[in-house]
């Protein structure tokens, strides 16, 4: 799991390169930044249940 939330947090580096580079799809990747943010979000309580259990 942890090699999926790194995975995310570099995702959402691409994205916000790209967003203050100027890329012209501002649309397309605040979308793509929002559905990461979203898989981490899943991602990190996964992580926090599977503590709590342990």
């Amino acid at each position: 799991m942890p090699s999926e939330i790194e995975r995310c947090r570099r995702e959402f580096a691409g994205i916000e390169a790209q967003l203050r580079s100027g890329h012209c799809d501002l649309h397309g990747l605040l979308l793509a930044l929002n559905d990461w943010h979203a898989e981490l979000r899943l991602l990190e309580r996964e992580a926090l249940e599977h503590k709590v259990a342990a």
